[in-house]
């Protein structure tokens, strides 16, 4: 290979040679292919969240929902099907409570707009929709669906914001988005 002229050497640096390179930032994982693909998953299950406003608040309080498990969803169904046979006639508005007090992996909130989320408790510790909860926030509920109605207490009709909610987490559970549904409704992929 020919030498650049000096002017052109200041202007373009040559990159390096192979032997200079240096070493590749992410280095090879330790372990088997199938811990790898285990560690990996494990990673992005826990990164999967949904950030939901509770009304009433100025956008400053939200419950973090995660995904659900089969499990937790027939417990869910089970307690459900207990109701249907009493013939509660709030059958709807409890499915939708319960799955959103088990879909919620912390309550959340914000001292501004543009400040970011923190978790609710002082201590920092993850508290979900409990009696942990309604004592912070000096609410009388004695029970996790309670204190998720007192919550929710700012809206005008608490029962249908909660289920509202809830519509937003299950079509963010099943993986819509208003950008998947944007493109599938004109026809783009």
């Amino acid at each position: 290979m020919s030498e650049l002229p000096t002017e052109l050497k200041r202007r373009f640096p040559l990159d390096l040679a192979e032997e200079e390179q240096p070493e590749p930032i992410e280095l090879a994982p330790e372990g088997s292919v199938l811990e790898v693909i285990r560690a990996r998953r494990a990673r992005h299950a826990a990164e999967q969240h949904l950030d939901v406003l509770v009304p009433g608040h100025g956008d400053l309080l939200a419950l973090r929902c995660r995904p659900l498990h089969a499990e937790e969803m027939g417990e869910i169904r089970k307690r459900i099907e207990a109701l249907e046979r009493t013939k509660n006639p709030m059958v709807d508005y409890t499915l939708a409570a319960d799955l959103l007090i088990t879909a919620t992996r912390e309550v959340i909130a914000r001292k501004g707009l543009r400040e970011p989320w923190e978790p609710i408790d002082p201590t920092g510790e993850p508290t979900g929709i409990s009696t942990r909860l309604a004592e912070l926030l000096h609410l009388d509920a004695p029970s996790a669906r309670l204190c998720l109605r007192g919550l929710f207490e700012f809206a005008p009709s608490p029962e249908m914001a909660i289920t509202s909610c809830v519509g937003e987490y299950l079509a963010w559970a099943r993986g819509e988005s208003a950008d998947e549904t944007d493109q599938l409704l004109m026809g783009e992929s």
